[in-house]
């Protein structure tokens, strides 16, 4: 079913078998097409990951399709048209994300995963003082929460301050999330060139083997 095929096509795609992955995901979206949104998803990032932005493009598209609503994945078309060159409508898609996120948060203030969207749109759209503030909230209430320290890596990275970054994702690392992640998200490019993040990213990497 759609949804066994998508767990297949996480499970391929983690471990790097990208041909696999994407055979999957497209089984996944064959099965059920109108509930096909995360597949989609899952899809674009794989093309992203790849440098393939014309399908990555394409795919985030059909997800916002059956997923108007969702402000990550406007976040996610912003990105792969920023990697297009496409700086005006990159910004639009992460105002209409960060706005989204907005929305959902006025009925629930304390919705984690629309806090670490909207702060990350807000740095995207060089809003320091917006991406900070929200970034915060987010770790209020989360803050042993990987995914909190991760919006707040990439919040601070993005706003200039890559020394905060650099703590918030060894926390973010420490909490679970994932160093290859990290390791591949332009958000977090200008961490690369701290002293203390190559030792990071491969010390809390998966090893093989193991």
């Amino acid at each position: 079913n759609a949804w066994a095929f998508q767990m297949l096509g996480g499970a391929l795609h983690q471990a790097g078998q990208v041909d696999e992955a994407e055979a999957a995901y497209r089984k996944a979206i064959a099965a059920d097409p109108s509930a096909a949104g995360g597949a989609w998803t899952n899809l674009g990032t794989l093309f992203y990951e790849t440098n393939r932005m014309v399908p990555a493009v394409e795919a985030f598209r059909q997800a916002l399709v059956l997923e108007p609503a969702s402000g990550l994945m406007h976040r996610n078309l912003g990105d792969a048209l920023a990697r297009q060159g496409r700086a005006e409508d990159a910004r639009a898609e992460w105002r209409q994300g960060a706005a989204l996120s907005a929305a959902v948060l006025r009925v629930n203030p304390k919705e984690l995963s629309e806090l670490t969207n909207a702060a990350v749109c807000q740095a995207k759209l060089g809003e320091r003082t917006a991406a900070l503030h929200t970034v915060a909230t987010a770790l209020q209430v989360a803050p042993a929460h990987r995914e909190s320290l991760y919006a707040a890596a990439v919040a601070h990275a993005l706003v200039g301050d890559p020394q905060a970054g650099l703590r918030y994702l060894k926390q973010a690392l420490e909490k679970g999330a994932s160093a290859t992640r990290a390791a591949a998200d332009d958000d977090l490019a200008n961490l690369r060139a701290l002293p203390g993040y190559p030792a990071l990213v491969t010390r809390l990497a998966p090893q093989k083997g193991g």
